[in-house]
């Protein structure tokens, strides 16, 4: 009965409902803060999913926008990368939001005020020859950015069909507040300069900034998106007309004049005029969007008397600004004398005229509201104003009326379609005292009197409707989870959103499942049968009560809604087996739905990447009630609540009462994947690929890169040899490398460097070896022939490379959602095996039979059908319209597009004349050529979605960018060579050197034959001692070591960690005694492990002393210091940064350390080349600035230690490291 109420009925009833039983401070009206709600539920939730969308931000950048940047690149530039792209660890906060009054019946108008004070680091870097001859970068950082603004969001144009919002309008409703801090290093070894600190810049990048914003975002401009663009062209004229902010009236300002001005000039009088704009309340408008008067010589009461026309978009938003200036000609800037805004919201909107004179006042009086102490305005005069405001009356929209008109008569249909008596009925018209027949149909003429508003009805006659429709349910005798219980809070704006769009969308699933019924369902039945679907959700919607937001434990958020379902929504199905027989149909229906419940949707896990959930469960907390009347009606008898009968209603009460709750009620979940935990990327981001057999512990893959034997010279008689080590991961190609020193004049090389990689799901590593240019090189711009030319050696490992490649690759628009990898996997298998003549034809035949039955299938589907009846339905409706007139332009309108059109045919015209510049000089320098034209001279360009391997990536980093020539190459898969816990050293044939070119060259060899044999295929089943004691092949190779660790965590003397394997079995240990052996526990005996440091900062740093015959010190600008760690034979590094309290933050990862191992820290500042260094008479010696020796038995026995540590053998600094130990498993 309640389908026959409108919305404003609907809104009283649900008023009433939700606070029904409530104590006054307890109901909605007492929980918000005037117009506006706070969500602080929504600001913990962001705070929670801030760092992994700062994460996935950054991987977007890098994977996404960073090679279209370096593919779009000019002339000179090798490189455009963003050097660091953190969005911070602050996230923006909601203030509040607030549901503004919309101007239109058919929109929903939502306020949002937002601020955001973050730590961002933006540091974008050019290189290239271009910037300082390709010795140095230049760098652009960017931080300490903070955003203030309110924004206004429209959905526009809410139409009863899917999706039901027909365009979205979102506008700031004034200036937005920016400020940040600009730092661009000039030069070589100079310090960054701040753009803030140059006079009258910083100014004048904010005045852009706004400018920037005034002519996108600001009030009257707006961002405008059609959703609903498929329709007819008079509905999607409609919706256009919609969301563009169009003038609601006109204001005729006429300026008088003025008296009692205050003189502006040193010598003489003024000569002022006046400036006429409309603006936002607190921000004056731009001069150019401003009309003037005339100009009044040498008066301080000057009398104008002309008139201006003003468009108002809103008088809300919008006040008039009128200001007076000192018109200083053209040898000067005009003076401001004072300043007059008015609000245009107390203006009648009768066409009255308003007269009257207002005091100039400053811009800073006009921000505050006046000075302390003083008058506001004293000594600036008054200003003599008339205005008229006369608003716009529009003609109504014929489409709108049919629109109107159509769903008027659906509904009335399908009211009278609908049942007309239920059991209950009768009780609640006795109550609200309608007398005669008391059935459905009485019900629904006194609800739809005063046309469904209830207007007639008092506030006592509807509450007995409320007590029964819907139910009242309640927690705590009334009182709301958010009055009742912290954490909690009411969600009253999300409640009048669900209020304001449920009538369109209970319209829109009607005429869905009538074009089913009609259209869809008889193509699906067979030619005897008839059937029906029953879906309305009538007019009450659900109502979200309380809702809260919580981090539980790891990477997962909780969300919790009080959610209620008491409305009057039907489902069910209608169906006749034989449709010439009437008195066989039937028709079921679930109707009468109830739930209340506290809903828990957990997030599990959160990735750095998008979609950033990777998961979502649902569960009930606490005991649930739900409820439902399913009714059956048969033809000429009665309608029947199956739920009544005795057998049913047990079985009812068992199934909603016991199973489901059971089945949902936490710790319970119904969890539903989002991403295909089966993809590489997707196992490393979740932490649920382990890295051996076992999956507890951290793996970890060691390389020690020994020495290699037989390279081939390239630079005469020797080469300068180093080895880049990559193992395959999802990680950045930088972070993943590792790089030897440079071992200078020899052929055969003996490095012994040890480094260390993360085994999470990684098995592949790769080795390089090149012979580093001791010239001082330019960093050149990627080629694409160039980049052809040096992968042809090592085509072979780019194939090998490539697969792991893809499979680590999480691009944004190849994001592997549930069920993708296995589909894809096996799509790519069936591919193969009939591209390779494995499948028999007959199994190819069945494969292209499934697969013309699953097209068949998709093309029959159910949601295919109704589709393509929605849009015949649409072409129809279009084909009955009249034809679309042409717009009416305002002459401002056609100014406004002339001036565009002319803009945009002045930049095509530049844009032409450029293309044929170019055209030419690439012509002129062609036909200077002498070489015949190949293949390496036509325009290239890389593919900037591609994915790059690691072998790509490391050519190009190497030989392409730089000048370093490659001696060879070679793959290793360390889990086919190695088990958990074991080692081995295996000497590596190197491939793609200069000798295997010549090979190549000659025809000998195929270096770019993926199904090449593996010359290093028998290291994978020799033993250890066997590969060690391999015989010089003649060829170029190379010797490494190899170990798979596995550590744990630092555990104490408890006796199972103490305790020692006593079996006599000598076979592999078990899962259950991995981990248990004395190794483990630090109490006792030397366990070997791996060390973590991290160099945090250093503070107060002794400043070194330069200079040949006076020592000075230098300036803390001019500082550069760097962090060198050692412990035992293993060092690194920090990069360099600046000033005596600098920041490093970088971490470092030492393996096989023991507890009679020592930490030495070391700080220096870099010294320059000099001539006597260049010409090798001495050497490069770095400015000591202190070291701290470090023991580690420490951190050993606990497995982590922080702290800071003064540095010796200087008279002040300090290094601040956090350490951190795992011990490595025995096996």
């Amino acid at each position: 009965a309640t389908r026959a109420v409108r919305q404003p009925g609907v809104r009283r009833l649900c008023g009433l409902a939700s606070n029904a039983k409530r104590p006054s401070w307890a109901s909605d009206e007492a929980k918000a803060e005037g117009d506006v709600e706070r969500v602080e539920w929504f600001n913990t939730f962001l705070d929670t999913l801030w760092p992994y969308i700062a994460q996935a931000t950054r991987a977007t950048v890098r994977r996404v926008i960073e090679p279209k940047l370096d593919s779009q690149r000019p002339k000179g530039i090798s490189s455009m990368t963003f050097d660091a792209f953190n969005l911070g660890t602050i996230p923006p906060l909601i203030e509040h939001i607030a549901l503004v009054p919309p101007d239109e019946a058919d929109e929903l108008q939502i306020q949002v005020k937002f601020t955001w004070k973050g730590n961002p680091k933006v540091v974008f870097k050019v290189q290239g020859p271009m910037i300082y001859g390709g010795t140095s970068p230049l760098k652009i950082d960017v931080g300490e950015l903070a955003i203030s603004a309110t924004a206004k969001i429209t959905l526009a144009h809410l139409m009863g069909e899917a999706p039901c919002v027909g365009g979205t309008q979102i506008t700031l409703t004034e200036d937005p507040y920016v400020s940040y801090r600009i730092a661009v290093k000039a030069a070589p070894g100079m310090p960054s300069v701040s753009l803030g600190s140059i006079p009258g810049l910083g100014s004048a990048v904010r005045d852009a900034i706004t400018v920037a914003f005034r002519e996108k975002m600001v009030f009257p401009k707006s961002i405008n998106k059609v959703i609903t663009k498929k329709h007819t062209p008079w509905t999607v004229r409609a919706i256009e007309d919609a969301i563009a902010i169009s003038p609601v009236g006109r204001l005729r300002c006429t300026v008088r004049g003025a008296s009692g001005l205050k003189n502006m000039e040193m010598m003489g009088t003024s000569d002022p005029y006046a400036v006429v704009a409309l603006g936002s309340r607190k921000t004056a408008p731009l001069i150019s969007d401003c009309q003037r008067t005339k100009t009044i010589d040498n008066t301080l009461h000057p009398t104008w008397e002309e008139t201006f026309e003003l468009d108002v978009c809103s008088t809300e938003l919008q006040s008039l600004w009128v200001r007076v200036y000192d018109d200083d000609g053209q040898y000067g800037t005009d003076d401001l004398m004072g300043s007059v805004v008015l609000p245009l919201s107390g203006l009648p909107a009768d066409g009255g005229v308003v007269r009257g004179s207002y005091p100039l006042r400053k811009e800073k009086e006009l921000q505050t509201g006046g000075t302390r102490g003083k008058k506001s305005g004293k000594g600036r005069g008054d200003l003599f104003l008339e205005l008229t405001y006369v608003p716009i009356t529009e003609p109504a929209d014929e489409t709108r009326k049919r629109l109107d008109r159509a769903t008027r008569e659906a509904e009335a249909k399908y009211r009278e379609n609908a049942p007309g008596w239920y059991g209950f009925q009768a009780e609640i018209c006795r109550l609200l005292g309608i007398k005669g027949r008391r059935d459905g149909k009485a019900l629904s003429a006194l609800l739809e009197s005063d046309k469904g508003t209830l207007d007639h009805l008092t506030d006592g006659r509807l509450r007995h409707l409320v007590s029964t429709l819907p139910p009242r349910m309640d927690l705590g005798h009334g009182i709301p989870l958010w009055a009742a219980f912290p954490g909690f809070e009411g969600m009253r704006s999300m409640n009048s959103i669900l209020l304001t769009v449920w009538p369109y969308a209970a319209t829109a699933v009607r005429r869905d499942v009538e074009t089913l019924n009609a259209e869809v369902l008889p193509k699906k039945l067979p030619p005897f049968m008839r059937a029906r679907v029953i879906a309305d959700l009538g007019a009450i919607p659900p109502t979200f009560e309380s809702v809260r937001a919580f981090k539980s434990d790891g990477d997962e958020i909780c969300l919790e809604f009080h959610l209620k379902i008491a409305g009057d929504m039907r489902f069910g199905v209608a169906f006749n087996p034989l449709f010439f027989a009437p008195l066989c149909g039937a028709r079921v229906q679930l109707a009468e739905v109830t739930l209340l419940a506290i809903v828990r949707v957990k997030l599990q896990p959160l990735v750095p990447r998008i979609p950033i959930v990777a998961g979502t469960a649902v569960s009930f907390v606490g005991d649930m009630l739900a409820d439902a009347a399913v009714r059956l009606e048969l033809p000429l008898m009665p309608g029947l609540d199956l739920g009544c009968l005795p057998g049913v209603d047990l079985a009812k009460k068992m199934v909603l009462g016991g199973v489901v709750p059971g089945m949902f009620r936490y710790p319970s979940w119904l969890y539903s994947p989002v991403l295909d935990f089966d993809h590489p990327a997707v196992k490393q981001l979740t932490r649920g690929g382990g890295g051996g057999s076992d999956g507890d512990g951290e793996h970890v893959v060691t390389v020690k890169v020994k020495r290699a034997r037989n390279l081939d010279a390239t630079d005469g008689w020797y080469s300068d040899p180093f080895a880049i080590v990559v193992v395959a991961g999802e990680a950045d190609y930088a972070s993943r490398a590792k790089r030897t020193d440079v071992k200078k004049r020899t052929l055969k090389p003996a490095w012994d460097q040890t480094f260390s990689f993360s085994a999470a799901d990684a098995d592949v590593l790769m080795v390089a070896v090149f012979d580093s240019d001791a010239k001082p090189t330019v960093a050149k711009a990627i080629d694409p022939a160039r980049l052809r030319r040096k992968m042809a050696p090592v085509m072979r490992h780019h194939a090998k490379s490539l697969p792991h490649a893809e499979r680590f690759h999480m691009r944004v628009d190849d994001i592997p959602f549930h069920g993708t990898v296995a589909a894809k996997a096996k799509a790519a298998a069936e591919a193969r095996a009939i591209e390779d003549g494995t499948m028999s034809k007959t199994e190819v035949r069945k494969l292209e039979k499934k697969a013309q039955k699953k097209a068949n299938k998709k093309a029959n589907s159910v949601g295919k059908l109704l589709s393509e009846a929605k849009k015949r339905d649409i072409e129809r409706r279009a084909a009955l319209e009249p034809p679309l007139p042409p717009r009416i332009l305002s002459p401002q309108q056609i100014e406004k597009a002339k001036k565009k059109a002319a803009k945009d045919a002045k930049k095509a015209e530049k844009a032409r004349k450029k293309a044929e510049k170019d055209a030419k000089k690439a012509q002129k320098a062609a036909s200077k050529r002498s070489l015949k034209k190949s293949d390496s001279m036509e325009e290239e360009q890389l593919d900037p979605d591609r994915v790059v391997s690691d072998v790509e990536q490391c050519i190009i980093n190497e030989t392409v960018t730089l000048s370093n020539d490659l001696l060879g190459m070679c793959h290793v898969d360390f889990k086919r060579l190695l088990r958990p816990g074991q080692r081995k050293t295996v000497w590596l044939r190197l491939e793609g050197g200069p000798s295997d070119q010549k090979r190549a060259d000659v025809g000998e060899i195929d270096l770019q034959d993926p199904d090449g044999v593996d010359p290093n295929e028998e290291v994978y089943g020799s033993n250890a001692d066997a590969a060690g004691e391999r015989v010089d092949s003649g060829f170029p190779e190379i010797e490494l070591e190899i170990g798979w660790l596995v550590y744990d965590d630092v555990s104490f003397g408890t006796k199972a960690a103490a305790a020692v394997d006593d079996d006599d079995d000598d076979s592999y240990p078990s899962d259950e005694k991995i981990g248990t052996v004395a190794g483990t526990s630090n109490d006792s005996g030397i366990a070997t492990g791996s060390l973590h440091v991290e160099v945090v900062r250093c503070a107060d740093l002794q400043k070194p002393k330069v200079g040949t015959l006076y020592k000075a010190k230098m300036s803390g600008e001019r500082v550069t210091p760097k962090v060198d760690v050692y412990v035992g034979n293993q060092h690194a590094s920090t990069q360099s940064s600046r000033g005596v309290d600098p920041t490093f933050k970088e971490h470092f990862d030492f393996p096989g350390v023991t507890s009679l191992d020592e930490l030495v820290v070391r700080v220096a500042h870099p010294w320059r080349k000099s001539m006597s260094t260049k010409m090798g008479l001495a050497k490069v010696r770095d400015k000591f600035m202190g070291s701290v020796v470090v023991p580690l038995n420490g951190v050993v026995k606990s497995g982590a230690i922080a702290g800071t540590y003064a540095l010796g053998g200087v008279k002040h600094g300090e290094v601040t490291l956090a350490l951190s130990y795992r011990v490595e498993r025995k096996y």
